[in-house]
């Protein structure tokens, strides 16, 4: 069989001519026959090519005999076989070479020190590999090195140097170890084609298609295929959609036609683009996404096969998540080759499993934490006991956790304080875990090391899951390492590498469907209609970034040795070749792009974009509506249920809403069956039920009676059991806001989330505990010290404060800022130097104050009492801070470490204030003493007055009485409605935006605010209540 009449290059103008031109060319040529062993090759770049070719020849004939479309590196590796060539790819390892290379000449070039660890390698790694693929070798050092020392000079032209020795000596380990990249094969194949020719690859009819732009290696395997073969070169030069006389991105193709002798052009110019464009802009990312979904949905009902419709996108990692939703969620079935945007649960304990095994003892606790997976009870008492015991002892890294841990787990007094797990299992765990690690440190092979790091997989993880990942992955590792000897962190890279590649989920689909591509996927591809979507400025075209390592104008010097290096600047004709590639890829073109951001900043569209819309001004830009605009001009967007259940209860419409709940129900009636336990129908019914009280049409009477879900809840007597609620810092919370009261005091619910933050970040709250304790500490050493004397006779009187020396300050400071923390949870050593340091202005003015005796002597710390208010009232219970001695006068003390400007700066009288539910507790302790109560501000920036005196009187009295009974009454009556409206400010409390328990509150519900403040205008009616609960609304302004 001869080889394939012709041109040794071709060009034609489209993907699509060049699909005709090969089917044609490849039918005419074998009309009469094939003979055995003579099938033809097309060789082509990439499989996603590859996929594309093949769908587009089966479109056009249902079978090819002895036709084969294979990639440039799978011919490759047919020819080292053929060769008998034993080829085994090394490229997981190429990192690791590059950093042990690194670290070898790290003495002598220091910025190699950043760049030699292999878990930091990349950057470094991708620059020798750029330089290795444009053919750099040993044999071009000396001459590299002159030209770098002639043209470049200073700290770059030593860095250029240092980075042509690593590759050269990259390569040259490479050698030695036998490890081989990729283009390892490319290079070998090219040397077996050139020596062996004909009788290594016998001539066949060879087509090569698909290529635009190639690295030395890949040219220069090219070239001795074409040249064994006399096989022809297809080449798709696309016009300029501007200038449609010339093409777009000439200079791309600039570097491939150095390498052919002639190019015959086929291609015609094409249609002009305004007979296949639509221009669209979206009003942000998701609606842009969702408008194409409903486009191809179209489509296919149409007639179109999903499988000829492509939505392509520069960088597909912003519009994945959108992709991934609104196509499932409307039915568009597709496939793409890149990972979903998240990674599976599993990925990431792996991730830390591998990182655990990495950094062995010294890692710190997270990532243990991290490791386990919070399924059954076990791993979850496993995971809660692990972060109690680190909090505890102290412990930032593992190490520490199983030194220290051990000591407290066998103290009898700490056996309950660890949740679920048995102290002596605990503990059996921990020195299992030590082992472990340990053993990890001296694994003598691969595989030796993959059997203990199941081990640990075992116990962070007792279901099996990981352990199972890991039998799966190890032994590939193990093949790829072969013999040599790596060490425990760069074993646990290439594992990591390997596990990121096994567990990586696909963004959706198996090959069939809509094709979901990147741009350089899609490079070649045809469709019948293809939607390129994210045309924003500075995403496409992209904005080309040098190399920081080698930038450009040092590689246009090598240019001399290594023609084919890659060049930045090659970027801009890059992006032009590629765009107008991609109009030419199917005859309906879709161009659309987002007008905002997430956050509603407004962005720029793609030049390109701008240049269409200047040549052609007749070609519109339409605009796409946005995701909640589901009705538009007289149609219906297509939407799931639970989307028009939505939709219809933003329109008011209850009959329209209930009919798309229940379907949307009914779409995953399973699952609520199993969680709730109610049909779709029953649980619309109660739902629909629920928000006719809670947020009840303005037209129906029933908007101003008072409701329980707006905290009305009437009389109970479990409230009045609830004895929590009968303190007078209660009734301080419930003036402010009596919903926030009912759920931590009532319901005593928590918010499991709002402590994380007090882990990792110096909070008000926080700081105020670390000063309180300190205090606590001070005073009560004093009080013990002072009864000592007293004991041992000495004079009975109140002795002035001694505060502790500098050196005992210290001591009690650090012991009560590491114990609050351990309280937490969390310990970070960052965290704890702040904390250190931000307490001692606070406690510098307290000092001041106490022994300098402007408050009295001290007679007592941190102690309790009570009121009664009357009869049927409870007793009000209170604490204090300290109690001191004025001039014979006992005054009981608060410490304030907040803003004093709440407590100071209102002109409203005293009593007015007590009956608003300010002051209580300066109040209350001025009527249980018969004198004074105190707020002591300690706040460092404050200048206007550190005590804020409180004296008793039977007008304040008065107040006391009525504000606590007239509180305990309401509370009684079930009067604990949400705060939502400031009837004096006219707003929301500020109070609303730190509240701790808000997501179990009606905030944010317009109904709601809107529903309370309309019946706080209106004059009380429907009993009791109703009067009490209007009178705590306009508690504000109590006067």
């Amino acid at each position: 069989m001869g080889a394939m009449p012709g041109p040794r290059c071709v060009s034609l103008s489209s993907p699509l001519e060049a699909e005709d031109y090969m089917a044609s060319k490849l039918q005419s040529t074998w009309a009469g026959g094939i003979l055995p062993g003579s099938q033809a090759l097309v060789v082509v770049p990439s499989r996603s090519v590859r996929e594309g070719l093949v769908q587009a020849l089966l479109q056009r004939r249902t079978a090819w005999l002895g036709v084969e479309v294979r990639t440039l590196q799978g011919v490759a590796y047919s020819v080292l076989q053929q060769a008998g060539s034993a080829f085994r790819s090394g490229e997981p390892l190429f990192p690791v070479v590059v950093s042990r290379v690194a670290q070898a000449f790290q003495e002598r070039y220091g910025f190699l020190q950043l760049l030699s660890p292999v878990e930091r390698v990349q950057p470094l790694a991708a620059t020798v590999r750029d330089l290795l693929d444009a053919g750099f070798s040993p044999d071009h050092l000396e001459a590299a090195c002159e030209l770098i020392d002639a043209e470049v000079k200073d700290a770059l032209g030593e860095r250029a140097t240092a980075l042509l020795q690593v590759a050269a000596a990259v390569d040259g380990a490479l050698r030695t170890n036998g490890v081989f990249r990729r283009n390892d094969a490319l290079s070998l194949a090219t040397h077996l084609l050139k020596t062996r020719g004909a009788s290594l690859w016998p001539a066949r009819p060879l087509l090569v298609y698909g290529f635009a732009d190639v690295t030395g290696v890949a040219a220069d395997f090219l070239e001795a295929l074409l040249a064994t073969t006399d096989g022809e070169l297809v080449l798709v030069q696309p016009p300029d959609p501007i200038d449609r006389q010339r093409g777009a991105g000439e200079a791309f193709l600039s570097r491939l036609l150095r390498r052919v002798p002639g190019v015959e052009s086929k291609g015609s110019k094409g249609p002009s683009p305004l007979s296949q464009l639509s221009l669209w802009e979206a009003p942000e990312l998701e609606a842009e996404i969702r408008w194409v979904a409903e486009d191809i949905k179209k489509q296919i009902a149409a007639g179109v096969k999903p499988e000829r419709i492509g939505v392509v996108a520069r960088s597909l990692e912003p519009y994945a998540l959108a992709i991934r939703q609104c196509f499932s969620a409307l039915g568009v079935p597709f496939s793409a080759y890149q990972p979903a945007p998240t990674p599976p649960p599993v990925l990431a304990r792996m991730r830390a499993l591998v990182g655990l095994a990495a950094e062995g003892l010294e890692a710190p606790v997270s990532r243990l934490l991290s490791t386990i997976p919070r399924g059954d009870g076990k791993t979850r008492a496993l995971a809660s006991t692990l972060l109690r015991l680190s909090g505890a002892v102290g412990a930032r890294t593992v190490g520490q956790l199983v030194e220290r841990a051990p000591g407290l787990l066998q103290e009898q007094a700490n056996a309950a304080l660890f949740g679920e797990w048995p102290a002596s299992e605990a503990s059996a765990w921990l020195s299992q875990l030590q082992t472990v690690l340990v053993s990890l440190g001296d694994a003598p092979s691969a595989a030796e090391f993959g059997e203990r790091l199941r081990a640990l997989a075992a116990l962070c993880d007792p279901g099996g899951e990981a352990a199972g990942v890991l039998a799966d992955a190890v032994p590939a590792v193990s093949e790829s390492v072969g013999n040599l000897s790596l060490s425990r962190r760069e074993l646990c890279f290439l594992l990591g590498e390997e596990l990121r590649q096994r567990l990586s989920l696909p963004l959706g689909g198996n090959g069939g469907g809509v094709a979901v591509l990147s741009a350089m996927e899609a490079r070649f591809r045809t469709f019948e209609r293809l939607y390129l979507v994210g045309l924003q400025r500075d995403i496409f075209p992209r904005v080309p970034r040098e190399d920081p390592l080698l930038p450009d104008h040092v590689r246009q010097k090598l240019a001399v040795l290594l023609p084919d290096i890659p060049l930045a600047e090659r970027g801009a004709s890059e992006e032009r070749y590629l765009f107008g590639l991609l109009l030419a890829s199917a005859p309906s073109v879709w161009l659309s792009w987002p007008a905002h951001d997430p956050d509603g900043r407004p962005l720029a569209r793609s030049p390109f974009v701008d240049e269409l819309v200047v040549a052609y001004p007749e070609l519109a830009v339409q605009r796409i509506p946005g995701r909640q605009t589901l009705v538009w001009g007289d149609s219906f967007r297509p939407a799931p249920a639970g989307e028009w259940a939505v939709y219809a209860g933003l329109h008011e419409d209850a009959k329209a809403w209930r009919a798309a709940f229940q379907l949307a129900l009914e779409k995953a009636s399973a699952t609520v069956a199993e969680t709730v336990g109610f049909s779709p129908g029953k649980l619309t019914e109660a739902r629909q039920r629920v928000l006719r009280e809670w947020d009840p049409p303005p037209w129906e009477a029933r908007e101003r009676a008072l409701s329980p879900y707006l905290g009305f809840l009437g009389p109970s007597p479990w409230v009045e059991e609830t004895t929590s609620l009968w303190a007078v810092t209660s009734m301080e919370a419930y003036a402010q806001c009596p919903w926030k009261t009912f759920v931590e005091r009532v319901l005593r619910l928590q918010n499991l989330y709002a402590g994380e933050s007090e882990g990792t970040d110096l909070t008000p709250r926080l700081l105020g505990d670390v000063v309180h304790g300190v205090l606590e500490r001070i005073l009560k050493a004093h009080l013990q010290e002072q009864k000592r004397r007293q004991g041992e006779g000495e004079s009975g009187q109140v002795s002035p404060l001694q505060w502790p020396s500098q050196r005992e300050f210290i001591g009690i400071l650090k012991e009560v800022t590491s114990d609050r923390l351990r309280r937490v949870g969390v310990v970070y050593p960052g965290l704890m130097l702040a904390l250190f340091a931000a307490a001692q202005p606070f406690l510098a003015v307290a000092r001041r104050l106490l022994v300098e005796g402007e408050l009295g002597n001290v007679v007592a710390s941190e102690g309790s009492g009570w009121i009664e208010t009357g009869p049927g009232s409870p007793q009000w219970h209170f604490r204090f801070d300290a109690a001191v001695q004025k001039d014979g006068v006992p005054v009981l003390l608060d410490f304030k470490t907040g803003s004093p400007e709440p407590y100071v700066e209102k002109k409203t009288d005293l009593a007015a204030r007590v009956r608003r539910g300010e002051l209580l507790q300066g109040a209350v302790y001025a009527t249980a003493t018969g004198s004074i109560g105190c707020y002591v501000f300690l706040q460092p920036d404050w200048d206007k007055g550190r005590v804020f005196p409180i004296t008793d009187s039977p007008v304040l009295r008065k107040a006391v009485v009525t504000t606590f009974q007239a509180f305990f009454t309401r509370a009684r009556w079930g009067v604990f409605f949400p705060r939502l409206f400031d009837p004096v400010a006219g707003k929301e409390p500020d109070a609303c935006e730190r509240c701790q328990v808000r997501l179990a509150c009606s905030r944010g519900e317009s109904g709601a605010r809107r529903r309370l403040k309309r019946w706080g205008e209106t004059a009380p009616t429907g009993g009791p209540v109703a009067e009490l609960a209007w009178r705590h609304w306009w508690l504000p302004k109590e006067n």
